[in-house]
């Protein structure tokens, strides 16, 4: 990777960065964190296992390609 590139993907980086901060002052926390413990902890499981499983069938294709 050349230093144009480089520099680039840390600018690209940064300006992510500098936006996920922007938009989470925004988030009302105790709302957001009323709101998760709602979901029962077999709904998180359930949840991550199914990003897992996504992310293993997608892997798979991609191997298969």
């Amino acid at each position: 990777m050349n230093a144009r590139k480089r520099w680039a993907s840390w600018v690209v980086t940064l300006l992510a960065i500098l936006a996920m901060v922007w938009l989470l002052r925004q988030v009302n926390w105790p709302a957001a964190q009323a709101a998760w413990a709602r979901v029962p902890a077999w709904g998180w499981l359930l949840s991550a296992i199914g990003l897992v499983c996504s992310h293993l069938l997608r892997a798979g294709r991609v191997r298969a390609e």
